[in-house]
């Protein structure tokens, strides 16, 4: 089955945090509670939160707004930081999200917030923003 264009976005942005090493899980939904005795952590949650369209002549310009959730079992705030500049990275320079999304750039107005839980769970936020262009009347066509 074919997907849509922003939906194989949202997949290479995927695949590039599951490479980031030290990364146990990613799922693609909002984080909701965490079981923390059946969860592998670090755990990493990653969704769409919005999209704009604009129509530019045939095309469909749509910036995208994703959210990437951080959860470590961890004490420290620097070890979900180094993970954190660590997907940041890979999100950044990896050839197929580059391939698949225009200006992928951290969210100006949210790209990182810190979480303490409890003793044992820290988390981050990270938003970020990119483009992605499709014919207008065929999300499935990105009119290359």
């Amino acid at each position: 089955m074919a997907e849509t264009v922003k939906l194989k976005a949202i997949k290479a942005l995927e695949d590039a945090i599951k490479r980031v090493s030290g990364v146990a899980q990613v799922v693609r939904s909002p984080a909701f509670a965490i079981e923390q005795e059946t969860a592998r952590f670090p755990l990493i949650f990653l969704w769409e939160e919005s999209e704009q369209k604009e129509r530019v002549n045939r095309l469909a310009r749509a910036r995208v707004s994703v959210q990437v959730q951080i959860w470590h079992r961890s004490s420290e705030l620097d070890a979900v930081d180094e993970l954190a500049g660590k997907i940041e990275k890979a999100l950044l320079t990896d050839e197929t999200v580059a391939r698949t999304v225009s200006a992928l750039r951290p969210d100006p107005e949210r790209s990182a917030v810190k979480l303490v839980t409890d003793e044992f769970l820290v988390g981050c936020v990270l938003g970020y923003v990119f483009e992605l262009n499709h014919v207008w009347a065929d999300p499935f066509d990105d009119g290359r």
